[in-house]
C-alpha cells in the first residue's frame, strides 16, 4: 500500500503525480479523494471533475480499480458561523457542495464513496478532527474488504 497524499494540492498536482505512480508500480485499488484545495482556490469545479475523470481512465488503463471518495458531508460540516469569521472559506462553501454533489453523477468507469457525515467531529467548526479522519480510513477499509471477499 502506497498513500500518495499531501496537504495543499491541488487534482492538477494529483493527475501529474498519479501518472509517474502508475508508470512505475501496479495497484489492485485506487483511492481518489481530492478537489476541496481546487474548489477553495477557486479553481472551477469543471476543472477539478476533468482531472479526477482523467485520473479515473488513468488508472482503468493500468488495469487497477478506482474509487473516489467524495469526502464530508459539507452540508453538516463547516460550522456556519465559524465560517462566517473565515469569509474566505464561507465564500466557497456553496461551490464546493455544488462540486461534492456532482462528483458521483460526473465520474465514470469507478466506485464512488458516498459523503460521510461528521457533523460534530471537529475541533475548530472548519476542520475534521482525527475521529473523522478514522471514518474515512473506516469506508476505505470497508471496500477494501469487500473486495478481497
Amino acid at each position: 500500500m502506497d498513500i500518495f497524499a499531501v496537504k495543499g494540492k491541488t487534482t492538477s498536482w494529483m493527475l501529474t503525480n498519479i501518472k509517474d505512480k502508475l508508470s512505475k508500480n501496479k495497484y489492485d485499488l485506487v483511492y481518489i479523494y481530492g478537489g476541496v484545495n481546487d474548489i477553495f482556490s477557486g479553481i472551477k469545479k469543471d476543472v477539478a471533475l476533468s482531472n479526477l475523470q482523467k485520473m479515473v481512465d488513468l488508472i482503468n488503463v493500468n488495469k487497477s480499480k478506482p474509487y473516489v471518495i467524495t469526502g464530508y458531508d459539507s452540508t453538516k460540516f463547516m460550522d456556519v458561523n465559524k465560517l462566517k469569521k473565515n469569509g474566505y472559506a464561507s465564500k466557497y462553501k456553496p461551490n464546493y457542495i455544488d462540486y461534492q454533489n456532482s462528483i458521483k453523477p460526473t465520474i465514470k468507469n469507478a466506485e464512488v464513496i458516498n459523503k460521510i457525515d461528521i457533523s460534530s467531529l471537529t475541533s475548530d467548526g472548519i476542520h475534521p478532527n482525527s475521529l473523522a479522519n478514522q471514518l474515512i480510513a473506516n469506508k476505505i477499509l470497508e471496500t477494501i474488504k469487500k473486495e478481497i471477499q
